[in-house]
């Protein structure tokens, strides 16, 4: 990501690294996993919306459009209810039909698609059930031609999960399943004769497809002479097919292609669509299935985790929350009622600072200092050089200590902060723990020298671990295990020398992604089995993502990119920074701001930082870097 210096023991000299070598291929690393496995744009976001009462009013419809837009939800699957009432062509109608209508305008304006669910308590293989369903449809049909075409209905849906289908003896269960299929097949046929058609879809357990335990029996069932699983079935007769997959099932990497696999292989030979639904439904006689009571970063990491893993599959739609209500109640157990998570996110905008001529040449520092005050900003991770000669005799202290010191006293007189900060991907190996830790020592020494108002705020890592050519190799996760080992060390000489600094390390985003069980960042430290990143938040005070996008908000964006991190943050008290980058990045322009208009990036910030502090676990921004963002600023017309 940066520019690098750092002491090689092994040859006993301390090199100087060019900054724009190593930030392009930092950032190389940092984005490969997105450039492997993209999330298409056709993918949505879905929830379901089961209580009318939820956009019963003017402003609850325009709290649940506002909450979409805020975590963006592209679909909504709400439940409607029929009108005992008969229409005025004596036909079935929509009940509470304008608070409906009020919903689906507003979410047309946003580009949100709203389907209309039936009730789930109406069994549909019963007379009654089925007549009631099919009557949905012709009211669905009757409520889009009273509809201006660009805010109508998308389609129909049904919750199909049958749970006690095993309990049924043999010829009952049949009999049910055929029943089921016919019903979709004159549900398709009526959904096809709307104007514009509508989409039928169905909810069905991720079951369908698996043995009985028991009898390792299938659920097969003839339709006209064809013999197939039940769900493939459904699949041949709707549109989309939405697979719900507890959380107990889904709670290790890689389940989730095992839940739903067969119904995503099923789909991509037909052509047809597939959901994955996650669980947030309060249930108290099965809490082990559902995300309601858990902490909000798992359902965000499993949701990372299925669009990810199951990317590959040209007929996966995206993940589909299964209830609003216990949606938003997970969302908000960790946020504005946890006074001590708040309480510890300091909101500041930060910036890099790399080369050390910034602070040998003390006629710059009124530069660096003046840019600061001009633009907000507030946080310094400033290099801290290092003598070679003192590094290879094992006593490293440090270079322009003089100057280091006025800088520091100056940028305190400012209200900037300064950071120590070092980094390169070989501190991270146990060869270059006393080299390191004795980096640390004279760091704190200095410290010590300095006037009670004027020290050092903290102790900032920028090691790239996974820039190490091991990091490919089995050897991936002692790798893991050196770094973190070397964290618990500072963090200790830390604690015991300068309680008052903080230790802070720099992240890529996608360590939450490495799930799969051939390229994974899962491992046991501790005593606990946790993703790479989470360990790395345990043992520090905050952590910083280089979350590098150059929008703030939607698919692929910076808060898309730091959500499960920050989400972690929250659950444990502690907070993250997103990173805006700046550099010039030919082949990937969309990491970077440079060459787009100043305007854009601080419009992109604002929107970034008013959707983030609003959220538990959300420290501030900080920018890569002074190097390459001051020149940035200084050419108003950037554009590519």
């Amino acid at each position: 990501m940066e520019y690098r210096r750092f002491a090689t023991v092994m040859v006993g000299v301390m090199v100087m690294l060019s900054v724009g070598c190593l930030t392009m291929l930092s950032l190389s690393c940092a984005v490969e996993p997105t450039s492997a496995v993209a999330i298409k744009p056709g993918r949505l976001f879905a929830m379901q919306v089961l209580e009318p009462q939820s956009f019963a009013t003017e402003p609850q419809q325009q709290e649940l459009i506002d909450f979409c837009r805020e975590y963006g939800v592209g679909r909504l699957v709400v439940r409607v209810e029929l009108d005992l009432e008969p229409s005025e062509d004596g036909g079935p109608a929509l009940a509470d039909a304008g608070a409906l209508r009020g919903l689906v305008e507003l979410a047309a304006d946003q580009a949100i698609q709203v389907v209309a669910a039936a009730d789930p308590a109406t069994p549909l293989e019963t007379p009654q059930g089925r007549d009631q369903a099919l009557a949905m449809i012709h009211a669905v049909r009757a409520f889009n031609e009273k509809q201006s075409p660009h805010a109508r209905l998308a389609g129909v849906h049904y919750d199909l999960r049958r749970y006690t289908l095993w309990e049924l003896g043999d010829w009952p269960r049949q009999a049910l399943m055929r029943r089921c299929v016919e019903f979709f097949e004159v549900a398709r046929a009526q959904t096809k004769q709307a104007d514009p058609p509508l989409r039928l879809s169905v909810s069905v357990p991720h079951w369908y497809d698996q043995p009985n335990p028991e009898k390792n029996e299938m659920l097969v069932v003839d339709h006209y002479g064809v013999h197939k699983n039940f769900h493939e079935h459904l699949q041949d007769l709707t549109d989309e097919l939405a697979v719900m997959c507890p959380r107990d099932a889904d709670a290790n990497g890689g389940v989730l292609r095992d839940q739903a696999g067969g119904e995503l292989s099923y789909t991509q030979w037909r052509g047809r669509s597939v959901w994955v639904g996650l669980d947030t439904a309060k249930r108290l006689e099965k809490p082990g299935e559902t995300y309601f009571g858990r902490p909000a970063w798992e359902l965000w990491l499993q949701k990372r985790s299925a669009e990810q893993s199951l990317a590959s599959y040209t007929g996966f739609s995206g993940v589909l929350i299964s209830s609003y209500t216990g949606f938003r109640q997970i969302l908000a157990s960790q946020s504005l009622e946890d006074d001590a998570s708040q309480a510890v996110a300091p909101r500041v905008f930060g910036m890099w600072l790399w080369h050390e001529k910034w602070i040998s040449d003390e006629s710059a520092h009124d530069e660096v200092l003046s840019f600061c005050e001009q633009y907000g900003i507030d946080l310094l991770p400033v290099q801290f050089h290092m003598d070679p000669g003192s590094v290879k005799r094992g006593q490293p202290h440090l270079k322009y200590p003089d100057q280091l010191r006025g800088f520091i006293e100056k940028a305190n007189k400012r209200g900037v902060q300064i950071e120590a900060l070092d980094g390169s991907p070989e501190m991270a190996m146990n060869e270059h723990r006393a080299t390191v830790l004795a980096i640390i020592d004279a760091i704190t020494l200095f410290n010590k020298t300095l006037p009670p108002n004027t020290t050092i705020a903290g102790l900032h890592y920028d090691i790239e671990p996974y820039l190490l050519p091991q990091w490919k190799t089995p050897q991936r996760e002692e790798i893991m295990r050196q770094f973190l080992e070397l964290l618990e060390a500072a963090a200790l000489k830390i604690r015991l020398d300068a309680p008052r600094m903080k230790l802070s390390a720099s992240v890529p985003f996608w360590y939450d992604l490495k799930t799969q069980p051939d390229d994974n960042c899962i491992l046991d430290y501790n005593g606990h089995r946790k993703n790479f990143h989470e360990h790395i938040q345990d043992l520090t005070d905050y952590i910083v993502i280089m979350s590098y996008r150059r929008k703030a908000l939607g698919e692929d964006s910076i808060s898309a990119h730091v959500e499960v991190e920050r989400a972690y943050a929250e659950w444990i008290g502690k907070y993250v920074c997103a990173g805006m980058e700046t550099i010039p990045i030919k082949d990937r322009p969309e990491v970077s701001f440079h060459g787009v208009p100043p305007s854009e990036f601080w419009f992109q910030k604002e929107k970034l930082d008013h959707f983030l502090s609003r959220k538990g676990g959300y420290g501030g921004i900080v920018v890569h870097s002074y190097e390459s963002f001051k020149p940035y600023l200084e050419t108003p017309h950037n554009t590519q």
